[in-house]
């Protein structure tokens, strides 16, 4: 079974743009700190649009997989809030996201 995630990014306005993440929730806080540690690869990371998978090596999009591109592009929300309830409604059981420096992870409460 999957651990999903989000993974998102805190832009200039406050709000946020994130990616869903299929495999390895949980671990994928630990990559994105020792591999993704700057903002910069934050943003790369979310503009590769949903992931299937993530390692420390690069992630795996379902754009390079055939999916369509408005199916899997990057979600735009107002706040931490909204991006909190986005991750809840698309099953997220972890939410990473980049802000003030550094990657935070919340654990989803079912």
């Amino acid at each position: 079974m999957s651990t999903r995630s989000r993974i998102a990014v805190l832009l200039a306005d406050g709000s946020y743009r994130s990616i869903y993440c299929h495999f390895d929730g949980d671990l994928v806080g630990q990559i994105l700190r020792e591999y993704f540690p700057t903002e910069h690869d934050a943003r790369v990371l979310v503009d590769l649009g949903d992931i299937s998978f993530i390692t420390k090596d690069g992630a795996k999009s379902y754009k390079e997989m055939g999916d369509s591109w408005h199916l899997v592009k990057p979600k735009r929300s107002t706040d931490l809030q909204a991006l909190t309830v986005l991750a809840y409604d698309t099953g997220a059981e972890y939410l990473h996201y980049w802000q003030e420096g550094q990657w935070h992870t919340i654990q989803m409460s079912w």
